[in-house]
C-alpha cells in the first residue's frame, strides 16, 4: 500500500501588500487614491478624503497586529506625518480585525491627516 503526499505549489503565491485606500464618502466607495505596496511608510491623506480602507496585508492576517499609527498633521500630499501621534487606527469591532473602513474625521478628536506603517 502506498501513500501519496501532496506537496505545496512552488513557488508559493505572492502575498498581498498592506493597503490604505482613500475614499470620498463614509462607506469606502468612490475611490479617491490608492496606496498598496509593501513598506508604505508614511501615507498622507488628501483633504477631500473622508474614509480610508485599511488592510494589514497577508503576513499579519489573524495576528491582530496593529500597524497603522495616526497623526494629526502632514508635510503635504505625498509627504510625511507630522503633528501629534494620535494612536493606533482601530479596525473592525474593537480594533480586532485585520481590515476595515475608517472615517478619518471622527476616530479621534481631530482628523487623521497621515498614518505611519509600524509593525510590532
Amino acid at each position: 500500500m502506498s501513500t501519496k503526499f501532496s506537496s505545496p505549489s512552488w513557488p508559493p503565491p505572492p502575498l498581498p501588500p498592506p493597503k490604505a485606500n482613500e475614499y470620498k464618502n463614509t462607506a469606502c466607495k468612490n475611490l479617491n487614491y490608492s496606496h498598496a505596496k509593501f513598506c508604505l511608510g508614511d501615507v498622507t491623506f488628501d483633504d477631500t478624503t473622508i474614509s480610508v480602507y485599511f488592510n494589514y496585508g497577508t503576513n499579519d492576517v489573524g495576528t491582530n497586529r496593529k500597524i497603522w499609527v495616526a497623526f494629526s498633521g502632514k508635510t503635504g500630499n505625498g509627504g510625511s506625518c507630522t503633528g501629534t501621534e494620535l494612536g493606533w487606527v482601530p479596525l473592525g469591532d474593537n480594533g480586532n480585525s485585520d481590515e476595515g473602513c475608517v472615517n478619518i474625521n471622527n476616530v479621534f478628536s481631530v482628523r487623521i491627516k497621515c498614518v505611519r506603517e509600524r509593525r510590532g
